[in-house]
């Protein structure tokens, strides 16, 4: 038997306490499609309830739960899904802190032009780098810092005076005014690229480190 498209309004002279209940009970349950946003019916099936504290259908109007890809966890416009481990590991999401440490040098009379050196062997696309410079048996020292949008800043000395650099990851000088500058231009699957050219006439070979994290 179908369920009533109209309230019954039961009249029964002989009980009316049991009619009583029986319009209770069908006014309770409400008709299909009910919208008397008291009834049973309407909490259950209505879009627009917030009762029982659920809806049952999405804001985006999905009908169903469904599963965040790694491309909508990269770019976290997705509001209406869930996100599962599998879709944080193809996002390359990683909860924990990872950190390597790799070394190289620079000869300081290495191109005066802007030139790019691919660094690899980090195992990870680092999204910022610590970089400790020297040359040894001089005064020259230097310790850049560049962050997960490249701006960087470095902290140097040469012939024993300091100097404070903004937009340089790396400045090394053999002596005043003579030196090797960098700045990162890219961060890469397994390392990274910086952009070095010559200042004046630098002489040596700068001892690079390193540190990247992910």
């Amino acid at each position: 038997m179908a369920f009533p498209t109209d309230l019954s309004n039961v009249v029964d002279n002989t009980d009316d306490v049991m009619a009583a209940h029986v319009n209770n009970i069908e006014t309770k349950l409400g008709i299909d499609d009910s919208a008397v946003a008291t009834s049973i019916d309407y909490l259950l099936k209505n879009p627009s309830s917030s009762n029982p504290g659920h809806k049952h259908t999405l804001v985006d109007g999905a009908t169903d739960l469904s599963k965040a890809t790694g491309a909508e966890v990269t770019t976290g416009t997705e509001d209406a899904k869930f996100v599962t481990p599998k879709a944080i590991g193809d996002a390359g999401v990683n909860t924990r802190l990872s950190s390597k440490v790799i070394t190289a040098t620079r000869d300081m009379t290495a191109a005066g032009a802007p030139t790019d050196v691919a660094y690899t062997g980090v195992g990870f696309t680092p999204t910022s780098i610590i970089c400790l410079v020297t040359i040894d048996g001089t005064f020259s020292l230097a310790i850049g810092v560049a962050d997960s949008a490249k701006a960087a800043w470095t902290l140097c000395n040469a012939s024993a005076t300091a100097f404070y650099l903004n937009n340089y990851f790396a400045y090394i000088s053999s002596v005043a005014n003579n030196a090797q500058g960098a700045r990162v231009k890219s961060y890469d699957a397994d390392g990274f690229t910086i952009t070095w050219w010559k200042i004046g006439s630098p002489t040596g070979t700068a001892k690079l480190t390193f540190l990247c994290f992910r």
